[in-house]
């Protein structure tokens, strides 16, 4: 997976959305990174899964009605949250000029003794970590890039010990996410 070019295209889509306009603070941004994981346990809770993803059953009908399909069997699933979890970090990333496929993958050592809720509660809280204790913002320096990339090894890990074809459902969120620019 090129996690460059995925978080180039986060955040030229997050861009072209006006997602960066005005004042967008580190902390706001973390902030929502924590939602879609607490939208993850949810899901999860739940039971709201997408289970197999059948790509090609979506290319079928994508002429006639992609949105709709993705909509009814994509839209809000444990694994569409999984993948905005890792665009929200591949966007920050990008805001943050860090180079996400040099300071990705190792790092943490994955825990396959874990449920979600403990995996998804690490997640948390490496994007916490991304924050220094005292409140000042640290910018694209070494901690959080290690947090912010951290959190998206750890979901590709997860993702692959639950056959979750995470980049399959990073392209259709994202795809998703450009069909709606314009509502």
């Amino acid at each position: 997976m090129n996690l460059n070019k995925l978080r180039d295209k986060a955040h030229d889509n997050a861009v072209k959305r006006g997602f960066w306009e005005g004042d967008r603070s580190i902390a706001e941004c973390l902030a929502l990174i924590h939602s879609e994981v607490s939208d993850a346990l949810e899901c999860d809770r739940n039971n709201k899964h997408s289970g197999d993803l059948d790509a090609e059953y979506g290319m079928i009908i994508e002429f006639l009605c992609w949105e709709l399909w993705f909509e009814s069997y994509i839209k809000d699933t444990f694994e569409d949250e999984l993948a905005d979890v890792v665009i929200r970090c591949l966007d920050l990333c990008g805001n943050l000029g860090i180079d996400v496929d040099k300071n990705v993958g190792n790092q943490i050592t994955y825990k396959t003794e874990w449920g979600i809720p403990e995996h998804l509660f690490f997640i948390s809280r490496k994007i916490s970590n991304a924050w220094c204790s005292d409140g000042i913002p640290i910018g694209a320096n070494n901690q959080v890039k290690y947090n912010l990339c951290g959190a998206i090894y750890h979901i590709m890990l997860l993702s692959k010990d639950m056959n979750i074809d995470i980049e399959k459902h990073i392209e259709l969120k994202m795809k998703y996410n450009e069909i709606r620019m314009g509502k």
